[in-house]
């Protein structure tokens, strides 16, 4: 993990969503404050770490307009959209990362797509109801990505159909129940059709939407740990079926769905840690099984790495910054190692775990964040991490989720 320090020079990559030589780490003295605050890194071209500005009165330009740092669009997200997560995902197919921010307390879902040179069009919302999280996939077969938001107050899913270039128009609403709080996208049974996965927070369960007469409807519901806040996709024990891998904000750890033949799930909970507020799937030390971590409210980071066939070593734990809301694997300094970003709220931080290489990381590397990050989103492709934020203020905003 390169140490990134003021004014350090990073290599530009192959691809990359700004296309100019020479980017540097650097600090940002448009603030109205005058603070300097670190607003962009770039490691070796591969991800890129985009710093939200300190004040949302910084001049027009400092701020993007879909909620996140270093889009030098117009215009700027406001405190009473409350934006949750971001979603990164080429919605228009011209090759560049787009962005979709879930905003909760205005129920919408905010695109704005890449211009292709770093910069982004201002954002275009869609009603959708008060969305936590958003799922894109191609969902009705016609080779353009669709959009899917978990809207927690109202207990649905929001289908939005890609009409082409990154448009979007309504489709339907599903109704869920529960309270959705996390959406996943995937074909969990080999059929070429493609399923949603919802984590329903206050009934403790899963729910498995499939595709039905041209629109989605609940096929099952699992139960899991209480309080369920994440959710990820992943074949855990290498059987070439897709798991489920729940994050419990309510109990101690995570549950494993292992999906066995005939497509039905087998339940075990695995020990990572109370306050779970996102579980991710991801190879860690390279050697080809998928291990877990978490980033938990408790200022910790528990990783279990699989040594095989589905079977887990004991949580190692790694210290971050309070109530983290969010964590992404990515690799910061292209060494192959997947390193972890984690967006601490409460703390007012991003912290960075470099990888040994083995699956173990060292000592986080802090980076201040004044607007309080809530998500986080890593892109590969054009090498991009970003994630949006509410600044505290004496005029809180009120969110529908919990």
């Amino acid at each position: 993990m390169a140490n990134l320090t003021r004014r350090t020079k990073i290599p530009r990559g192959r691809r990359d969503l700004d296309p100019a030589d020479g980017e540097t780490l650097g600090w940002d003295r448009r603030s109205s404050r005058g603070a300097d605050e670190p607003i962009a890194a770039r490691s070796h071209g591969r991800h890129r770490v985009c710093f939200p500005r300190p004040d949302p009165g910084c001049p027009a330009g400092s701020r993007d307009p879909a909620g996140f740092s270093v889009l030098r669009g117009p215009g700027r997200v406001s405190r009473r959209d409350y934006p949750i997560a971001v979603t990164l995902a080429d919605l228009d197919l011209d090759g560049d990362l787009d962005a979709v921010v879930s905003c909760n307390s205005t129920s919408v879902l905010g695109v704005s797509l890449n211009r292709g040179d770093g910069t982004f069009d201002p954002r275009v919302d869609y009603p959708v109801g008060a969305s936590v999280h958003a799922a894109v996939r191609d969902l009705d077969g016609d080779g353009l990505p669709d959009l899917a938001s978990a809207n927690f107050s109202e207990g649905t899913v929001s289908l939005l159909r890609n009409l082409g270039s990154g448009v979007f128009g309504s489709w339907t609403d599903v109704s869920v129940g529960g309270s959705p709080r996390a959406i996943e996208a995937a074909d969990l049974d080999g059929d070429g059709t493609v399923e949603l996965v919802v984590a329903q927070h206050s009934s403790n369960s899963v729910t498995i939407l499939r595709a039905a007469g041209g629109s989605y409807a609940v096929s099952s519901t699992i139960a899991v740990g209480a309080s369920p806040k994440s959710i990820c996709v992943a074949d855990i024990d290498g059987d070439g079926a897709t798991d489920l891998i729940s994050g419990s904000a309510g109990s101690d750890g995570a549950s494993l769905l292992r999906q066995l033949p005939g497509g039905s799930f087998q339940r075990s909970d695995l020990v990572m840690g109370s306050r779970i507020s996102t579980v991710v799937a991801a190879d860690l030390n390279g050697d080809s099984w998928i291990d877990l971590a978490t980033s938990n409210e408790i200022s910790t980071a528990y990783v279990r790495l699989n040594l095989g066939g589905g079977s887990f070593g004991p949580p190692v734990g790694y210290s971050i910054g309070d109530l983290a809301q969010s964590l992404v694997p990515l690799d910061m300094d292209s060494d192959g190692d997947e390193d972890l970003a984690v967006a601490n709220y409460r703390a007012g931080t991003v912290s960075i775990l470099p990888n040994l290489g083995d699956g173990s990381f060292s000592a986080r590397q802090d980076f201040a964040d004044p607007s309080y990050p809530r998500g986080i989103a890593a892109g590969t492709s054009t090498g991009m991490a970003t994630w949006t934020s509410r600044r505290r203020t004496n005029h809180r905003p009120r969110s529908r989720f919990s």
